[in-house]
């Protein structure tokens, strides 16, 4: 599809700049530039501002065909502006006249939406970056109960955000932070380990990479070696080694290094890594010449490590194990000592405890955590429930002393969050499966409703 031959016009808005930021999909067969694209939906005198907004957040789920189409038209109606300004003027001016008040309207909607990310009103720093405490307020509407959690790992994220703006700055005088240390996060399983680190990465736009420990491998063994983890820190960082070399890593199932065979040799690999070193990306393919092309290294010095374990052998060790450290009020000092005994009591050795910035304990969670996930988390499993009914025209309600039974339910399985969506999957299982039919039904559960369906599996 080629660009239509008339040019766009700039009679309406004589050096006109684009002056929002969308989100615009980068595919090879686009006609249009993104500048190109915006100018034309400025000037469009047809589309209100609820349709303009309307394309503009469809648009990253728009192929290129769509876009392209869509910038055809667009042109035409310009082009028939053009032509009717001879003898309309007096008419057209006080069309764009409408359409500039109404372009307003849509800047205003955008530097609205930009400013409200997940329900909080966003604080940034001099620079423009999230501040600690918004990263952590959004981290908290995923998470629930882990809040003495989020501050620490909002501190490092916001640091290692602005160590990767500072990378990046051109004809400015930057000052270089020196990298943050390794934070450990111990707690029992389905607490919010991953969900914390990996939504507070996306949130703050950093490249995150998850590797599930226990599946490393010392090089020259067949498995996940250092070689796989610098490919998908580069793919994560779309291909950009500089931002690659700013990304932020969680070596999760840390714990299970103490039964496995090449614990200790992954374990000196993990120390390689955190304190500095230089990962070989080799390529598997050949090039269109036929021979392969140069190796790349990635520097992790820069890097951001999060480690995390259950460790739950070591906490049924401790004589104390219903207070050790699962309060928000605990002092730090205190939770890392014991955090350190834990790591200490699981085998890994001194000098690797001594590397960690942090050891952080996640609290355990109880039935009021799980009702207050169920029913605030953004994140929270019943929300996927409920929309996979609703799109297909049906309504779905759920008393709360419902949710207070999954809750107790969830308490009782001692599988953490995971438990909800085991028990939420025996609920919704038949309306799920009728949801597809035509005939519209209104669905609610109430208490007794989510009991039977539990007892009958």
């Amino acid at each position: 599809m080629k660009k239509n031959n008339a040019e766009i016009p700039s009679f309406f808005v004589p050096g006109y700049v684009p002056d929002i930021q969308i989100e615009f999909p980068k595919k090879k067969d686009l006609c249009y530039t993104e500048d190109e694209f915006i100018t034309l939906l400025r000037h469009s005198l047809s589309l209100d501002p609820s349709t303009k907004l309307r394309v503009i957040d469809q648009l990253p789920t728009l192929g290129a065909w769509q876009i392209n189409a869509l910038c055809e038209v667009l042109t035409e109606e310009h082009n028939e502006f053009v032509k009717l300004y001879a003898t309309e003027s007096v008419h057209i001016d006080s069309l764009v006249e409408i359409r500039d008040k109404q372009w307003v309207q849509v800047k205003k909607t955008l530097a609205d939406r930009a400013n409200q990310r997940e329900g909080v009103t966003l604080s940034k720093d001099r620079d423009g970056l999230l501040t600690p405490v918004t990263i952590k307020q959004m981290i908290d509407n995923h998470v629930i109960g882990q809040e003495h959690v989020t501050s620490d790992v909002a501190g490092v994220l916001y640091r290692q955000k602005l160590a990767l703006f500072n990378s990046k700055r051109q004809k400015k005088k930057k000052a270089d932070l020196p990298p943050s240390r390794p934070l450990m996060l111990i707690g029992p399983t389905g607490t919010g380990k991953t969900m914390i680190i990996s939504k507070g990465c996306e949130l703050a736009e950093i490249p995150f990479v998850h590797v599930d420990a226990s599946s490393m491998v010392q090089e020259g063994i067949v498995g996940f070696s250092t070689n796989d983890l610098a490919k998908e820190l580069l793919a994560s960082a779309d291909n950009d080694v500089a931002r690659a070399e700013y990304s932020a890593v969680f070596f999760d199932e840390i714990d299970k290094l103490i039964v496995t065979h090449n614990g200790p040799a992954v374990q000196a690999q993990l120390l390689r890594l955190i304190e500095g070193t230089e990962l070989r990306i080799s390529q598997d393919r050949w090039n269109d010449r036929g021979s392969k092309p140069p190796v790349r290294t990635l520097r992790t010095h820069n890097m951001l490590f999060f480690l995390g374990g259950a460790f739950q052998d070591q906490f049924d060790k401790q004589k104390k194990i219903k207070t050790i450290g699962f309060t928000s009020g605990e002092t730090q000092p205190q939770t890392n000592l014991l955090g350190a005994q834990i790591l200490s009591d699981g085998g890994f050795p001194r000098e690797f405890i001594g590397r960690m910035g942090s050891i952080l304990i996640l609290q355990d969670l109880d039935a009021k955590h799980y009702f207050t996930m169920l029913k605030q988390s953004k994140s929270s499993p019943l929300l996927d429930k409920i929309k996979e009914i609703e799109y297909h025209g049906h309504s779905v309600k759920i008393s709360d002393d419902a949710l207070e039974s999954i809750a107790l339910s969830a308490v009782s399985r001692k599988i953490g969050a995971r438990g909800l969506h085991q028990i939420l999957g025996e609920i919704f299982k038949e309306a799920i499966f009728d949801a597809p039919n035509r005939v519209r039904r209104k669905y609610f559960f109430d208490k007794a409703a989510v009991e039977q369906k539990l007892r009958v599996k």
